[in-house]
C-alpha cells in the first residue's frame, strides 16, 4: 500500500517549510507504523508532496481519517493558520502602500470628504479578506492519493471538489498513481483558485471600462496650484498602480496554461465518484479558463490604454486640457472620476497581492512524474554509446523571498563523440544544466549519469577525480591562473593527476603548437590577448585526454574573428579526437559548429535540431 499526498504552501517561507515537511514526514511515519526510509518528502514549486509505503498494508477508517482530516491534514492546517497571520501582518505594515494610499486620499479629499474614509475601509477589508481566502484556498488545495496494491484498489481524495472522493479498482483502471500525483494536485488546485481568479479579473474590468469611458471625456486642472500640485500626484500615483499589473497577462495566462496536461491525460480514466463526474468537473474548468483567458486579455489591454490616458491626461498635445479657476466647479469635474480612483486603487491593489501570491512561481512549475517515485533508471538502462544521461533535473536559486528556477525537468542524452550545442537567451538556464552535468552544482531534483554512473550519488573526492581526468573546461573568462605561464597554465591538469612524466611534457608541447601558442609559453596570461587566453584555455581542457569539454560561452569575450578562429580550432580538436563536446552559447553562428542544437527556454528544453 502507498499512500500520496500533496499541497500548496506559502514558498518564500523556506525555514517553516522545511520544518513543515519533517513533521509531516514523521506524522506519516508514526500513522503506518513503518521506517524513516518507507517515507518520502518533496518540495516542488509552491507545493509540499509527501509519500509513505506499507508493504501489505490494508486501509481501514481510522487511518483514513487521521491522514484525510485528522493529524495529517490538521497538521498542514495549523501551517495555513499561521501564514494566514502573518500575511495580515505583512499587508498591515505595508509602507508602501501607505505612502501611496495616503497620496490618493490628499487630492480626493480636496474633491469630496467622504472619499478617504471609503478608501480606508475598502483596503481594510482587503488586509482582512485576502488572508482568509489564502487560507482556506490553501486548506482545499490537499489531496491524498490511495494505492492499494494489495487488493488492486485506489481510493483519491480530492478536497477541492464538491465531491472529493473517488474509488475504483486499478485492475479496471491501469493507472500509475504515483505518476500523476502532480497532475491531480494541479486539477484539485484549479477547482479552486479558478472562481476567485476570474472574479478578480471582472472586477477590475467593471472598474477599467467606467475609468476608459471617463478619461475619454473633458480633461482639467485648476487654476489652484495647492490643489493642481495634489492632483500631479494622484495621476502619477494611478499610473503605478497599473503599471505593476503590466505583466499580469503572461503571470496568469502561463498559470491557466499548467491546467492543459491534466485535462489532457487525467480524463482518459474516466474517475468517478457516487455523485460526482471528474471529466465533468475538469470540462467545465477548461471552459472557464477559455472565458477567463478572454477577460485576462481584455484587462490586459484595458490596462495598457487606461494607464497611457492617465499618464497622458495633463499632456496639451495629447488631449484638450481644459483649465478651471472656479474651485467648485473642478471638484464637481472630477467628481466622478476621484469616485472611480477608490476603486480602481482596491482593485488594482487586490490583483497585485493575489498575481504575486501566485505568480511568483506557478508559471515555472513543471510536472514530474518520478517525483515520488523511486529511483529505477540503471546503468544497463542507458545507451552503451550514451556518455551523458541527465533524467528529470530540477535545480531552483533562493533570491530573498524569492525563487529562480533554472533547470525544470530536463530530459536528455549526449552520445559518446558528439558536438553538441545548448542555446538559449541570457537566463534559459544553460550554465546551470551544464554546471549540473559536469558536477560542478548539485540539482534539487533528478540525476546525471556519467558513463553509467550517477555523478550526483558520487562523494566529492569522487566526483573531483571524474572531473580532472574525464572533463576538460572551457570558460568564457578563461579562468586561467595569473601567476602559471603559459606552458604551466596548461600543465596544471596533469600535474593534479598523475604528475609531469616525459610523454605528458611532450604533450603539452604538442598542444602549445596545436593551438598556436607556442611562442606564447613563458608568458603569463596578463601578457596575452583575449584570443591567445582561450587558446591556452583549449589546450589546458585537452591536456588530460577528457572524455568530454566543456565549453561554456567560449567566446562571449571575443570579437568575432578571433570567436571564430577559437571555434574552428575547437571543431578541429574535436573531427581529429573524436572528443565528445558540449557548448553553451547564445549565438547562432556559433551553435552552427555543432553537430547537434538543443534549445532551451526559461528552465526547460523546448526542441532539439
Amino acid at each position: 500500500m502507498k499512500i500520496y499526498t500533496a499541497a500548496l504552501i506559502d514558498k518564500p517561507l523556506r525555514t517553516i517549510n522545511a520544518e513543515l515537511r519533517k513533521n509531516l514526514a514523521s506524522d506519516m511515519k508514526k500513522l503506518l507504523q513503518v521506517k524513516k526510509r518507507s517515507i518520502n518528502s518533496q518540495e516542488l514549486n509552491s507545493f509540499i508532496f509527501l509519500s509513505g509505503e506499507k508493504p501489505n498494508g490494508s486501509v481501514h477508517p481510522e487511518l483514513v481519517e487521521k491522514i484525510e482530516k485528522g493529524n495529517l491534514f490538521k497538521r498542514y492546517e495549523s501551517y495555513n493558520k499561521t501564514n494566514e497571520a502573518k500575511f495580515r501582518r505583512l499587508l498591515l505594515n505595508n509602507q508602501e502602500l501607505k505612502e501611496t494610499s495616503q497620496i490618493v486620499k490628499n487630492f480626493i479629499k480636496e474633491i469630496d470628504g467622504s472619499l478617504p474614509k471609503k478608501l480606508d475601509s475598502e483596503l481594510k477589508k482587503v488586509n482582512s479578506d485576502l488572508p482568509k481566502i489564502f487560507c482556506e484556498l490553501s486548506n482545499k488545495s490537499f489531496i491524498t492519493l490511495w494505492d492499494i496494491e494489495e487488493v488492486n484498489e485506489y481510493r483519491f481524495y480530492l478536497s477541492g471538489f464538491d465531491f472529493p472522493l473517488f474509488c475504483g479498482s486499478t485492475a479496471e483502471i491501469p493507472i500509475n498513481i504515483g505518476g500523476v500525483v502532480d497532475q491531480l494536485l494541479i486539477a484539485n488546485f484549479f477547482v479552486t483558485f479558478l472562481k476567485p481568479t476570474v472574479q478578480r479579473l471582472d472586477e477590475m474590468n467593471n472598474v477599467l471600462t467606467k475609468l476608459e469611458e471617463e478619461i475619454s471625456k473633458q480633461h482639467y486642472t485648476t487654476t489652484d496650484k495647492k490643489i493642481q500640485a495634489k492632483f500631479d500626484l494622484f495621476l502619477r500615483i494611478l499610473v503605478a498602480k497599473l503599471s505593476a499589473l503590466l505583466e499580469l497577462e503572461n503571470l496568469i495566462y502561463r498559470i491557466f496554461n499548467l491546467f492543459e496536461i491534466p485535462r489532457m491525460y487525467l480524463t482518459q480514466y474516466n474517475l468517478k465518484s457516487d455523485f460526482g463526474d471528474f471529466n465533468a468537473t475538469i470540462s467545465r474548468i477548461s471552459e472557464e479558463i477559455s472565458t477567463g483567458k478572454v477577460k485576462l486579455h481584455e484587462v490586459s489591454e484595458l490596462i495598457q490604454k487606461c494607464q497611457l490616458c492617465i499618464r497622458d491626461y495633463l499632456d496639451d498635445g495629447v488631449n484638450g486640457v481644459k483649465t478651471i479657476d472656479s474651485k467648485k466647479e473642478f471638484k464637481e469635474a472630477l467628481r466622478t472620476m476621484a469616485e472611480l480612483s477608490v476603486d480602481l486603487f482596491v482593485e488594482a491593489e487586490m490583483l497585485k497581492i493575489w498575481s504575486d501570491y501566485f505568480g511568483s512561481d506557478l508559471p515555472f512549475f513543471s510536472f514530474n512524474a518520478q517525483l515520488l517515485q523511486v529511483e529505477k533508471t540503471a546503468a544497463e538502462e542507458i545507451d552503451k554509446n550514451t556518455i551523458i544521461a541527465v533524467r528529470g533535473l530540477f535545480k531552483n536559486y533562493n533570491l530573498g523571498r524569492n525563487t529562480v528556477y533554472a533547470i525544470r525537468g530536463v530530459n536528455l542524452d549526449i552520445k559518446e563523440g558528439e558536438f553538441v550545442a545548448i542555446v538559449g537567451s541570457s537566463g534559459a538556464g544553460k550554465t546551470t544544466l551544464l554546471n549540473c552535468m559536469a558536477s560542478l552544482d548539485s540539482p534539487d531534483h533528478g540525476s546525471v549519469y556519467f558513463r553509467g554512473k550517477d555523478l550526483h550519488k558520487m562523494n566529492d573526492s569522487a566526483k573531483s577525480n571524474v572531473r580532472l581526468r574525464e572533463m576538460g573546461f572551457i570558460f568564457q573568462s578563461y579562468a586561467l591562473l595569473p601567476h602559471f605561464n603559459t606552458r604551466e597554465n596548461v600543465a596544471l591538469p596533469a600535474d593534479l593527476a598523475d604528475g609531469l612524466s616525459k610523454e605528458m611534457r611532450q604533450r603539452i608541447e604538442d598542444l602549445l603548437k596545436g593551438v598556436g601558442i607556442d611562442q606564447q609559453a613563458k608568458q603569463f596570461p596578463a601578457q596575452l590577448s583575449g584570443g591567445q587566453m582561450q587558446r591556452v584555455a583549449i589546450a589546458r581542457a585537452l591536456t588530460n585526454q577528457p572524455a568530454v569539454i566543456f565549453a561554456d560561452e567560449p567566446t562571449g569575450d571575443l570579437d568575432s574573428g578571433t570567436g571564430k578562429q577559437v571555434m574552428e580550432l575547437l571543431k578541429k580538436f574535436h573531427e581529429e579526437t573524436g572528443t565528445t563536446v558540449v557548448i553553451i552559447t547564445h549565438e547562432e553562428d556559433i551553435a552552427a559548429y555543432a553537430e547537434r542544437q538543443i534549445l532551451m527556454e526559461d528552465g526547460i528544453v523546448t526542441r532539439r535540431k
